[in-house]
């Protein structure tokens, strides 16, 4: 090979590596903003309904909560729900939950106008509510049942 097609592979390497650890640092950083609000991007083709959005400045959730069902090594463990909520495994979420089939942010719950609504953050295996798969965003009501990985929470309030 000529000195000068081995030059140009050397670039095109580099380059390559350079656009891999950007992406790298990106996903990282996405990480460690994981405390802020989250915002989820449709995916092609899915319109998602919005729900109304609390105009009060109240940061109080007004009772709602979640009990936490299975497994049976954290039954009853309660955590009261804030206007806005994340859980995850990533330490920045509100509910962090050490269970290896979630996601770094797996739900969002928010309250608005008084209502509980949750809504999957991309997650790879899903948020379930009453033993159904949620698409956008999904209302809940006491006595509702979110299942993410291997937990089952409930609604309370």
């Amino acid at each position: 090979m000529s000195d000068a097609l081995l030059t140009l592979l050397r670039y095109c390497f580099l380059a390559l590596l350079l656009i891999f650890l950007s992406r790298v640092v990106l996903v990282v950083v996405r990480e460690m903003r994981a405390s802020r609000p989250l915002t989820v991007k449709p995916r092609p083709g899915e319109q998602r309904e919005r729900a109304p959005r609390d105009t009060s400045r109240s940061r109080t959730s007004r009772g709602w909560q979640l009990v936490v069902v299975e497994p049976p090594d954290s039954a009853g463990r309660r955590y009261l729900l804030a206007a806005e909520n994340t859980v995850g495994r990533a330490p920045g979420c509100t509910i962090p939950i050490d269970d290896n089939f979630i996601s770094s942010i797996h739900v969002r719950l928010f309250i608005a106008d008084g209502k509980l609504f949750a809504e999957d953050a991309g997650s790879t295996n899903g948020t379930s509510v009453n033993e159904s798969l949620i698409t956008g965003t999904q209302p809940l009501s006491r006595g509702d049942r979110i299942a993410i990985g291997g937990t089952v929470l409930e609604v309370q309030r």
